[in-house]
Formats: structure tokens, C-alpha cells, sequence
């Protein structure tokens, strides 16, 4: 049944595009109608997703008669009051009213509620234990080469360098044998993403804590290298660089909450002062 109403679908699209076994009306093509109600092939266009195929034709034609059923059913099934959206409309025009407003008075005061470095800070000093790790974190190095790749003792050494002269040879040995490779160890990280795509036992085969290391663990025709320089275990406070962006976006919204709260404690002492509001006695 659902086969043969889809290819009635696609054929009556289909004449739609020839033009045949449409109806015409003012040169507008009719694709189906609903009791009153008809949909034309010019407003099919908007109902429609970019880069659209027959499928979409299809749904789209078959979600605008369910949408006029529901209506038709709305009707005979619902009073008058039940049908009656008045006051649920404007409730949501004046929330949409709200939002473009707090949107342009946000818009205009951005630079000004941006946090700056200390007030960044200071919130991460006085907030300290909502930053509390649930995982660890790590500073270090992950190379992963064949187990066939040469020079394999002085990439273990290389790994713990920090002179610029020697991460250059770090970062030579990368190039030509690593499949894949973390060098960056200023960053904090989430073990479990600079070493997303190592094999579980793999990874709980390396020790976090153990600083300035080179630790190795071979499996099947790979060899894993990680050297950890700094460690923080899950339940310490997560440091300042790491939890940055979340600070920031939290001392924002604070500053936002309290610019709007203000500019509406304005508008309304105002409002009283010029007895566009009055209380009555």
C-alpha cells in the first residue's frame, strides 16, 4: 500500500514537471487538494530543503495533507474556546518581543560585557569548586610509529627535549615515521582525547603521573610512545587555562543577566517617575 501511494506521488509530480494530469488555475499548477484547501506547485518550493530530490517532493506534499487532516480534525473535534490561541499568542509575541530587544541592547553593550583577564581570574578564585576535575589531565607527548621504524632509541630520547634545535628533530622523525603524533605539551588535555585513537589496553598501560618519561608499549605492529610533563588527578581544581572558556562564558552571561536586570529596573522606575505607570491607591 505505502509502494502504490509513493508511486502515485512520484507520477503525479512527475506530470506536475511535464505538465500533464495537473489542473490549472491562473497558470498555477495544483499538486492536491484538501476539502478548501489546495497547495500548488510554486508553494511547494517552500516547503522544500536545499538541494532537494524526488523523495523530498514526496514527503513534503505527504506532510501538507497530514498538516491540513490535523486542521480538519481540529475543527470537528475541538470548541471554540479550545481553538482560540489569543492569549497564547500574544504570550509569545511579546517573549519574542523581549528577546530581539535584550538581542539589540546585548548587541550594542558586547565590548563592554566582555570579562576581562581579572575578573576571569577572581571568578575562578572564588568558584574554585566548581572547576573540580572529574578526570585527569596531562601535559605531554603521544608518537605512534611502526614497530619497523628506525631510530626508535633516539625517539625516545627526542620526546623529552625541550631545546628548539632538538624538537626540530622531533618533528623531522614525525614527518617521515610517525602515523600519528601529539607534540604540543604546553596544553592541557584529557588523556582520553590526546590518545582517543589508541586501543584501550593501550592506554591503560601508560602511567599519568610519571613525569618527563618516555614511556612505551608495543602491540601488534605499533609502538606507542607517551611522555607525560605535567599531571593533575581527577578531584583537584582544574587549572585556569584549562577551564578558560567556560569561565569566560559564565562570567558573560552573569554580566549580561545584571545589565538586563538593571536596564529593567531603569524602565521601570522611569516608567513610574513619568506615571506611565501608577499604582493604585
Amino acid at each position: 500500500m505505502i509502494g502504490t501511494r509513493y508511486f502515485i506521488w512520484i507520477g503525479l509530480l512527475l506530470g506536475v514537471l511535464t505538465g500533464c494530469g495537473a489542473e490549472e488555475q491562473q497558470g498555477r499548477q495544483l499538486l492536491v487538494r484538501v476539502g478548501d484547501a489546495a497547495l500548488y506547485e510554486d508553494e511547494l518550493i517552500d516547503l522544500l530543503p536545499e538541494n532537494y530530490n524526488a523523495g523530498d517532493s514526496i514527503a513534503a506534499v505527504d506532510f501538507w495533507i497530514r498538516e491540513q487532516l490535523i486542521a480538519r480534525a481540529a475543527d470537528d473535534e475541538l470548541s471554540g474556546r479550545e481553538r482560540d490561541f489569543t492569549v497564547e499568542l500574544e504570550q509569545y509575541r511579546r517573549t519574542l518581543l523581549r528577546h530581539r530587544l535584550e538581542d539589540k541592547l546585548l548587541e550594542a553593550k558586547a565590548t563592554e560585557l566582555e570579562p576581562d583577564s581579572v575578573s576571569i581570574a577572581r571568578f575562578y578564585r572564588e568558584n574554585a569548586d566548581l572547576f573540580r576535575l572529574s578526570h585527569p589531565l596531562i601535559k605531554g607527548r603521544y608518537v605512534r610509529v611502526d614497530a619497523s621504524a628506525p631510530r626508535q632509541a633516539q625517539l625516545s630520547l627526542l620526546m623529552r627535549e625541550r631545546a628548539v634545535k632538538r624538537l626540530e628533530l622531533l618533528d623531522e622523525y614525525c614527518l617521515q615515521f610517525a602515523w600519528m603524533s601529539h607534540l604540543n605539551d604546553t596544553v592541557w588535555r584529557n588523556p582520553l582525547d590526546l590518545l582517543a585513537d589508541v586501543p584501550e589496553a593501550t592506554r591503560n598501560a601508560f602511567t599519568y603521573s610519571a613525569l618527563n618519561q618516555t614511556q612505551m608499549v608495543r602491540q601488534d605492529s605499533a609502538v606507542h610512545y607517551l611522555m607525560v610533563r605535567e599531571w593533575k588527578p581527577a578531584g583537584e581544581t582544574a587549572p585556569l587555562s584549562y577551564a578558560l572558556e567556560g569561565i569566560r562564558e559564565m562570567v558573560r552571561a552573569d554580566r549580561r543577566n545584571r545589565f538586563l536586570q538593571a536596564y529593567y529596573e531603569d524602565l521601570k522606575l522611569k516608567a513610574i517617575e513619568d506615571q506611565i505607570v501608577e499604582f493604585a491607591p
